[in-house]
């Protein structure tokens, strides 16, 4: 199984991914509850590291560069590595063209890559920095292109 970093020390299990899609819930004069979804969805990801025995060490890290944003390689989950290309998170296909907001399918070409991307796979294009939850099983080795079914939250 993969071992996953941030800023250098090991993740601990156990590992929290979260689905976050801002929902806005407000209630008329009768009572009636109406809700909306916006079409932005993101993930969050809760987990311990091992930490540095050194207090001093451990309080400078947590608080140095706080406002800068971190990046890290999304974590697979482990019945997705058992299965096939293990770390989905490189460039091995690519979308065809601009796709629609709100769709839950984008039309695809292979790039690079054989194996297996089985679905619940994490994975990310190279022109932005999205994170997408695979509905299907694509199988490199035969895939060439056409539309992949992705997770886009609850809309």
């Amino acid at each position: 199984m993969a071992k996953y970093f941030y800023k250098g020390s090991p993740i601990l299990a156990p590992l929290s991914i979260t689905s976050n899609q801002p929902i806005f819930s407000s209630d008329t004069v009768s009572l009636k509850q109406i809700r909306s979804a916006q079409n932005a969805q993101r993930w969050e990801v809760s987990f311990n590291v091992v930490t540095n025995d050194n207090a001093v060490e451990l309080l400078l890290s947590s608080v140095e560069n706080q406002a800068n944003p971190d990046t890290m390689i999304m974590p697979q989950l482990k019945e997705v590595c058992d299965i096939g290309y293990g770390n989905v998170y490189n460039d091995f296909i690519a979308t065809t063209g601009p796709e629609s907001v709100g769709n839950d399918t984008i039309n695809m070409t292979k790039a690079t890559g054989t194996g297996i991307v089985p679905r619940g796979s994490f994975i990310k294009f190279s022109n932005h920095t999205k994170i997408y939850l695979l509905k299907t099983t694509i199988d490199l080795s035969t895939f060439t292109s056409g539309d992949i079914s992705f997770f886009k939250g609850t809309a």
